[in-house]
């Protein structure tokens, strides 16, 4: 009888003619190849994304924050074939306190693959370097790297062959990964959104966003003696889409908003100002201040943050309903902290008559327009003392490349 082994092994090698029943040694570990959360049961639409991520071997799923991102990978990943199995990391890539960083999410994957503690060297190189080296001899595996914040974070995850299938998701658009098939994810159709919620004018006034949606779900279900369609029409939407328990809209937008550098996250405040559905990149400029190649840089990296939508019309954007009162809200923050500092008594200003940026004047009429949709958005006026006025404020009419329409939705 001849018994021979040929290839690589980064352990002890049994040999034997017949084996029953399981071998262990002392210091091997255990593989965990079944890494997938549990998915949703309440799954609807996306069937085009679902056969793109079908025929694929990598793909990054990028949108705006709870759009849906996560459940579309994980339903794509159990579609998939995996003889493998598969890894899963959840990179927390816009938690600042809790961000899984390359070298963190290779030890894990090496150890999920059955590589014992003390063979995983300690360098990013050198792990990234044995987990291709392991899955270039493993059958082929989904591997999910979700909630990734940028190309660095999730390059030294990907595999060195195609034999394995890598769903990536972000809420930023990972310019960096050339190989990597992009995947933009929008809001759910209507009728997708009235199913996942039970009322298309309540699906409506979650903007169709599936976090929105399942929180509204989630509360009907546990308050059916609320009238929810009214209680969205006359409170802030934001306040009223928090489960009390792990999700919120506005807190899933703010991680977005601080990953954003200073000039992004000022520009974004001031976008709020505008109280048309669509602003086009001179109105933007106006706001801002800023010259043509600066503005238009900004504006782009906001829309590749998912933080801010292509208009119909060619040169203009929008927000998401959701996230206009976000940005607002993070305007009234900003102006609120900026107005305390000027009344403080080290503060000392001359007031113009005019409205220019750094008077004092400009920092109440800035803070009148970042609360004056507080509530609805429609065309209130914050009287500084909490209240809001019920006499119509209106808008500058030098803003010039403006889309207007009667209310800000």
């Amino acid at each position: 009888m001849t018994n021979s082994f040929t290839g690589h092994s980064n352990g002890p090698v049994f040999q034997a003619r017949d084996v029953h029943g399981d071998v262990l040694f002392a210091g091997s570990a255990p593989r965990a190849l079944a890494g997938l959360p549990q998915a949703t049961g309440t799954f609807v639409g996306r069937d085009e994304e679902l056969r793109l991520l079908r025929d694929v071997r990598c793909a990054v799923v990028s949108g705006l924050a709870g759009v849906g991102k996560t459940q579309l990978v994980l339903h794509a990943a159990r579609r998939a074939e995996r003889p493998g199995g598969e890894l899963f990391v959840d990179l927390r890539g816009y938690d600042e306190d809790s961000v899984v960083g390359p070298a963190e999410a290779l030890d894990k994957f090496l150890r999920d693959l059955g590589v014992a503690g003390e063979h995983i060297p300690p360098g990013t190189d050198q792990r990234a370097g044995l987990y291709r080296s392991v899955l270039a001899r493993a059958e082929p595996m989904v591997i999910v790297l979700d909630n990734a914040s940028s190309t660095a974070q999730v390059a030294p995850l990907l595999p060195g062959t195609s034999a394995h299938r890598v769903l990536i998701t972000s809420r930023n658009v990972l310019v960096g990964l050339d190989d990597a098939e992009p995947v933009v994810l929008g809001t759910l159709a209507d009728a997708h959104a009235a199913e996942l919620v039970g009322d298309p004018d309540l699906a409506a006034l979650c903007g169709n966003l599936p976090l929105a949606l399942r929180i509204m779900a989630a509360l009907r279900k546990h308050h059916p003696e609320v009238d929810w369609v009214a209680e969205l029409r006359r409170t802030d939407p934001l306040e009223v889409l928090d489960d009390g328990d792990t999700r919120s809209v506005d807190a899933a937008f703010d991680l977005s908003y601080r990953f954003l550098a200073a000039d992004e996250r000022r520009l974004f405040r001031l976008l709020a100002l505008h109280p048309g559905d669509e602003i086009a990149e001179e109105g933007a400029r106006a706001l801002a201040g800023l010259p043509p190649a600066r503005t238009g840089a900004l504006l782009r990296r906001l829309v590749r943050a998912h933080l801010l939508e292509r208009g119909q019309a060619p040169g203009t954007y929008r927000f998401h309903d959701l996230v206009r009162l976000h940005a607002r809200r993070c305007l009234a923050d900003e102006t609120a902290t900026t107005v305390a500092t000027r009344r403080s008594p080290a503060f000392s200003t001359t007031t113009s008559p005019r409205r220019r940026p750094g008077t004092a004047r400009w920092a109440r009429w800035r803070t009148t327009a970042a609360t004056s949709a507080t509530g609805s958005g429609r065309g209130r006026g914050w009287t500084g003392s909490g209240r809001l006025s019920s006499r119509p404020w209106r808008w500058p009419r030098t803003w010039a490349g403006t889309t207007r329409s009667a209310t800000s939705r």
